[in-house]
């Protein structure tokens, strides 16, 4: 009698085991494109042998043991790796092709083509120092060239302005992840030591812990204690239930707490300050060869005579962000320095040949002259985007492949959980045909009147 007593604790068990394990399988399949979801899995194990006083020992069924979340903690770190990876050369690249677009266009010469038409005016000019006209055309050109160049060079302060605010915004997400990964460490802290589960916490912590990956490349440790360990480049970002922050000033990132730099080599906000970089320099190269060329046509123009006798008079003034032509040039054409004297022969050119030279070859950058080292610039910025975009692809498709790999582990297969479900469902149907076998049999038993016997 005893045995049967026990078939029914058995059924009863299975009976509560596989509905635990149905009901996971139904939230999994809810959850089925909800971010961040790592699918649930009840484990089942073969309870242990009863004993019955004089009797013989019986299984008492299937038992729950508790839920798992299907993760791989290696793969997870991997794919935080790749998001990384793929967040600062996709940033990269966005900026670089930004930057590329800005560089000119149709209707919006960029400085190659206003530097050429400048020296073909004065190549004009040397043919007829005398005519008023074509000295008005070099008037104009040499205005057309300033505006390219400020043009270009506003264009290059401007992003580079953006790309702080961009930093700004970026360092303020980062420090909220970073908070609510703290707090969420807090919550775990506590319902483990209430001897609670909490997978929807480590779900929500694991999205957040993918955001912060892509936005730093944060690397994560768990403790035993269920908590975990953020650091990112040459700090800790969050351990525990503490978050570090981050604050972004005078074109540095520091550690909130010590001043310390951070030094970040993946993730959105490393591709923004390597874009970042590139701008700056590209701003600061243009301005020294913009300077050289200023003054070598000043120090050729200084020399020379206008028609009405004047001479030691600049062509240019500023640097790249306000290069001018000299006022006194352009209200009176005529003080144009194409002459080597004064007391010259009619018409004397040379002067003016000197400064065609100087606009086309005289160094500014090392040994390169302003066309050239122009285009070296603007061939490095093309060169850096082409870098970029190689490295994006091959980082998306390392990200491609491992979060598939992720998906493989952590992701909800309708079709797998439909299949479950009726296992477990057929499963607690047998187990409750089971319960009304033996409850038949105990009936029977007192029938016949075997109780007691």
């Amino acid at each position: 009698m005893s045995n049967l007593f026990a078939a029914m604790e058995a059924a009863s068990r299975a009976i509560g085991a596989h509905r635990a394990a149905l009901e996971a399988r139904g939230q999994n399949a809810a959850n089925a494109t909800t971010p961040g979801y790592a699918r649930e899995r009840v484990q089942l194990r073969s309870a242990a042998l009863l004993t019955p006083a004089g009797g013989l020992p019986v299984l008492v069924g299937v038992e729950a043991t508790g839920v798992e979340r299907m993760t791989d903690s290696f793969v997870d770190a991997e794919s935080r790796r790749a998001l990384g990876a793929h967040a600062r050369w996709q940033e990269a690249l966005r900026v670089y092709e930004e930057f590329e677009s800005g560089m000119g266009g149709p209707g919006d010469p960029n400085l190659e083509e206003a530097c050429d038409a400048l020296w073909a005016s004065l190549q004009d000019l040397v043919m007829q120092p005398e005519n008023r006209a074509v000295r008005a055309v070099v008037i104009q050109r040499a205005e057309a060239f300033c505006d390219a160049v400020r043009r270009t060079a506003s264009f290059a302060k401007d992003m580079r302005h953006s790309l702080d605010g961009r930093v700004n915004a970026l360092v303020e997400r980062v420090n909220g992840l970073a908070e609510q990964i703290a707090k969420i460490n807090g919550e775990i802290l506590q319902a483990r030591a209430a001897g609670r589960e909490t997978p929807s916490l480590l779900d929500e912590r694991d999205r957040l812990l993918d955001e912060l990956a892509e936005l730093v490349g944060a690397s994560v440790l768990e403790r035993p204690d269920g908590t975990v360990v953020v650091t990112a480049g040459n700090g800790v970002l969050v351990s525990g239930p503490v978050a570090n922050r981050m604050r972004y000033q005078g074109g540095r990132l520091l550690w909130e707490r010590t001043g310390a730099e951070v030094r970040l080599e993946e993730g959105t906000v490393a591709g923004v300050f390597e874009g970042a970089a590139a701008v700056e320099s590209f701003l600061a190269q243009l301005d020294a060869a913009v300077r050289g060329l200023r003054e070598a046509v000043n120090a050729v123009h200084r020399n020379g005579f206008g028609l009405d006798g004047s001479t030691g008079l600049d062509f240019f003034a500023g640097g790249a962000l306000d290069l001018e032509l000299n006022p006194l040039l352009r209200e009176r054409p005529e003080r144009i320095a194409t002459a080597s004297s004064p007391a010259g022969i009619p018409g004397d050119p040379s002067n003016a040949l000197a400064l065609a030279r100087a606009v086309d070859s005289a160094p500014v950058l090392g040994d390169l002259p302003f066309r050239e080292a122009v285009r070296a610039l603007t061939v490095g910025v093309g060169t850096a985007a082409a870098g970029a975009r190689d490295a994006e692809k091959l980082a998306a498709a390392v990200r491609d492949s491992v979060l598939r790999q992720r998906d493989q582990i952590r992701g909800v297969s309708l079709d797998e959980e439909t299949v479950g479900m009726v296992q477990h469902q057929r499963a607690i149907e047998a187990a409750a045909r089971y319960v009304t076998a033996v409850d038949q049999a105990i009936e029977a038993l007192f029938e016949m009147g075997a109780v007691g016997r």
